[in-house]
């Protein structure tokens, strides 16, 4: 039941978040400090929902560490975070912009950050309806995707990628590259549009077996994961 004497309440959400406790978050390997209000953070991603309740250590101390993560990247999220899910990147080129949208998807999608997801998958494809040729992130970052997101996982950016690169493959003067990526993914393209594959030097069958072989290496989303210690 809401406390009707606190003046809180009467304020706006996002407004009333700004009188919520004051979290920090560590991000990368130096740690580097961003200082947040825990009932916004909270209320837009599963994990730090899941970090900030209960009698986890992190609740306990209210820092949170994200040692894998980009403190470069950051603060894309969080202008998501406090701009009333809107957000804006600056971009100097398609690839540049492509792979800033695929980092920051595969963070929301660590975080449990849902809308995030779904807002990039429409920048995404925004995007790669004013392209004249496919709106692709490069090799190492498609590759990243499809060795982080489970194979079981129902990811709408890897099928994303993949109609992208099969639906404008045929102007894409990039394709030579593509025989680097994941079997699993130049199969599932070549599968869509078989004239890439006349344009490309790899042999079908090695792709078939290896777009067969699942990995058990990929990581779960840290929403669904065990969260610090008690």
């Amino acid at each position: 039941m809401v406390d009707s004497s606190d003046p809180s309440t009467k304020l706006p959400n996002l407004t009333r978040g700004f009188t919520s406790d004051i979290v920090t978050i560590l991000v990368g390997d130096k740690e580097v400090p961003f200082t947040l209000h825990k009932a916004i953070i909270s209320s837009k991603s599963k994990f730090f929902r899941a970090a900030m309740e209960g009698s986890f250590k992190e609740a306990v101390e209210k820092k949170v560490r994200l040692p894998e993560e980009d403190p470069d990247l950051f603060p894309h999220y969080l202008s998501w975070v406090y701009g009333n899910d809107s957000m804006q990147l600056d971009h100097e080129d398609d690839e540049t912009y492509a792979n800033e949208l695929c980092h920051l998807w595969l963070l929301a999608w660590k975080l449990g950050s849902e809308k995030l997801e779904n807002l990039i998958i429409d920048m995404v494809c925004r995007r790669a309806m004013e392209c004249s040729g496919p709106f692709l992130p490069d090799v190492e970052v498609i590759n990243l995707i499809w060795d982080t997101i489970p194979t079981q996982c129902l990811s709408g950016l890897r099928q994303l990628l993949v109609d992208v690169t099969a639906w404008k493959g045929n102007d894409f003067t990039g394709l030579p590259e593509l025989a680097n990526t994941r079997p699993q993914f130049l199969y599932a393209v070549l599968k869509k549009n078989t004239r890439i594959f006349s344009m490309m030097t790899c042999n079908i069958q090695t792709l078939r077996n290896g777009a067969s072989v699942i990995t058990d290496t990929r990581v779960a989303p840290l929403a669904n994961s065990g969260v610090g210690g008690r």
